[in-house]
């Protein structure tokens, strides 16, 4: 296979960097803590992977020959300057045990009868390699200190992702997705047999659990090699089996405004919002400083504590045209248009994660980035510039999230080059996702923005309002307005209450009577 920039199985050099002190620390802690009776134990896995290549690793695995759960609470004695969340006993595996230390959790399994047969069983020669505890914590390996059945020292140096043998993707499909994470994360080839095997065992993905999915999902959308990631997934079909949503898209023409079919489109999404992820202000002319605060919020987070909010991003970005399919219409003109499809794709992005068992909390949030991504650029389509209030109800209805859909706003508007997508409307619809990243960030700051000055019981009390659904669109008439600072006092926002209510009847009028007019 040649190599070319654009081959998504190409290979870049790559380099060994120096481990973190705290990285050795750790190491170093855990093999002082565990006493003789836990007797000799070995490091595997990803963590020697990581530390024969100089890369930091949050997870550690360890073999040891004596009873894991002893050597739990050796490691927790001995790590009176971590942060002690607790231990658990793995549901999956009742002979692992884990211990979460801070940001980095340690397991612990029993070593069976022979070392080199369980390493054989794991899913990639650079995965399959153990070394001694003592040995590891010095902070460097050599190949001699390695138990290394299948190769793994080789592959690493010549940087390719191999699998430990032909049965390995079948014992478990969910190894495919790995094989692509790997190669994305590290910039490896993948050895051609590992290629067919991976292939072949894609259709199995259906038999495997959804949070098992989702973790390496998250995982291959959360790097800053998720592009190659995407494409790894795609050319095994692996894609189209874990999210099936996708497949209609592949063809589907979609008007003027884009150059792409709606599959490819959304591909260019993820590419486009992965450089904006890296703060390239070379795409459009959005102010660097609130690109870099959009940015910095969304790269320093998780979701619920749990999974990186840069990969759920890129996971609305690649789902955010989902509902383009059921809302395909083509009207008098000929003009296609997909009317709603926010609200559909926001829908089904939310059954997506279901199936996936993602938290209630990133279903909630994949949610709302989809139904919002296009309300952004919208605020930026005509000429007149996006009011206040218009730019608050959006704040408001983001909340949090605001930086979320500016981005994906941001990257989708780039996505789209058709011959309806002039200089002057990307001009226009960057400077608006300004002004709405702007106006949250003011809010941020302590301070910066005053809260709703009224409730909804005085709304109901001063105006003589029953409790329905008018005083909740009074209400956020109100924190809009609030958000923009047109208002800041509970007076201003009855008058501003009381004004809406006016042109609500007054409009109510006009279309009762166009009703009766056209009875006549």
């Amino acid at each position: 296979m040649s190599r070319s920039s654009s081959d998504p199985f190409h290979h870049h050099e790559h380099g060994t960097g120096v481990i973190p002190a705290t990285y050795l620390e750790l190491i170093q802690l855990i093999a002082d803590s565990l006493p003789a009776d836990v007797g000799p134990a070995w490091l595997v896995g990803g963590a020697v992977r990581d530390l024969v290549l100089g890369r930091p690793c949050l997870d550690l695995d360890l073999i040891v020959t004596g009873s894991p759960e002893r050597g739990v609470q050796a490691i927790l004695a001995g790590a009176s300057g971590h942060q002690r969340l607790g231990r658990a006993q793995l549901h999956d595996d009742p002979e692992t045990w884990r211990v979460a230390l801070g940001d980095q959790t340690v397991d612990l399994v029993p070593c069976g009868p022979n070392l080199e047969a369980e390493l054989r069983r794991r899913d990639l020669t650079i995965n399959a390699m153990a070394a001694p505890l003592h040995r590891a914590a010095e902070g460097h390996l050599s190949r001699e200190d390695l138990t290394d059945p299948t190769g793994g020292w080789e592959d690493l140096q010549a940087g390719i992702v191999r699998a430990t043998g032909p049965s390995s993707m079948l014992d478990d499909p969910l190894r495919t997705l790995r094989v692509a994470r790997f190669a994305a994360v590290l910039n490896f080839d993948i050895d051609v047999e590992t290629q067919g095997w991976t292939r072949e065992a894609a259709p199995l993905l259906t038999r495997i659990a959804g949070e098992r999915i989702a973790k390496e999902l998250c995982e291959i959308l959360g790097d800053g090699s998720r592009d190659r990631g995407l494409a790894l997934l795609r050319e095994f079909g692996c894609l189209s089996v874990i999210l099936p949503e996708l497949d209609p898209l592949a063809g589907m023409e979609q008007g003027g405004y884009h150059h792409l079919d709606a599959l490819e489109h959304s591909f260019e999404v993820v590419r486009s919002l992965s450089r904006l992820l890296a703060c390239d202000t070379s795409l459009c002319p959005l102010d660097p400083a609130l690109l870099q605060a959009a940015c910095g919020a969304v790269r320093e987070e998780r979701i619920a504590g749990v999974r990186s909010r840069c990969g759920h991003l890129a996971l609305a970005a690649l789902l955010h045209d989902i509902g383009k399919p059921p809302c395909r219409a083509v009207d008098a003109t000929g003009r296609i248009r997909f009317s709603g499809h926010e609200v559909e794709g926001a829908a089904m992005a939310r059954r997506i994660a279901r199936r996936l068992r993602l938290t209630s909390a990133e279903v909630h949030t994949l949610g709302v980035v989809v139904s919002l991504h296009m309300r952004p650029c919208m605020l930026g389509a005509s000429a007149e510039a996006p009011t206040p209030r218009a730019l608050g109800r959006l704040v408001r209805a983001a909340g949090d999230l605001t930086p979320d859909v500016a981005l994906l706003a941001m990257a989708d508007r780039l996505g789209a080059r058709g011959h309806a997508s002039t200089a002057e409307l990307l001009e226009r619809q960057t400077a608006a996702v300004g002004e709405l990243l702007a106006l949250w960030l003011e809010g941020r700051e302590p301070g910066g923005r005053a809260p709703t000055p009224i409730t909804g019981r005085d709304l109901m009390r001063e105006l003589g309002l029953s409790e329905g659904p008018l005083v909740g669109d009074l209400l956020a008439e109100i924190s809009a307005a609030a958000v923009a600072g047109e208002i800041a006092t509970a007076r201003e926002a009855l008058d501003l209450a009381a004004e809406l209510l006016v042109q609500r009847r007054g409009a109510t009028d006009a279309n009762e009577e166009e009703r009766v007019d056209g009875q006549v």
